[in-house]
């Protein structure tokens, strides 16, 4: 059995920190500040019922931290590295999970 606040995934995005945790009821991720301090009190925090909810909305937050601009090249980079990210995410949760059917 997992320890009721235990932190599935931890990562770090640039000046940003996201943090994946799950309970009886679904899915939390909290997004704020890298440091430990300033995590705690600063950070945003949402519920999700279902990880395709949830991989959502951390591939729009990664999305809107990766594009620079609105020129073409760097919307598409920004896609693409979002996506990877997402992708990762979710190989990271199977590993972690052990989600292989279901």
């Amino acid at each position: 059995m997992q320890k009721k606040n235990k932190w599935i995934l931890d990562k770090t995005f640039g000046s940003k920190r996201l943090v994946v945790t799950k309970d009886l009821y679904g899915w939390i991720v909290m997004y704020g500040p890298t440091g430990s301090k300033e995590f705690e009190k600063k950070a945003e925090f949402w519920r999700f019922v279902d990880i395709e909810s949830m991989l959502t909305f951390v591939y729009k937050i990664l999305l809107r931290l990766n594009v620079r601009s609105l020129e073409l090249v760097d919307v598409l980079e920004a896609v693409e590295e979002a996506e990877d990210r997402v992708a990762q995410l979710g190989l990271d949760l199977d590993s972690k999970m052990g989600m292989g059917n279901g």
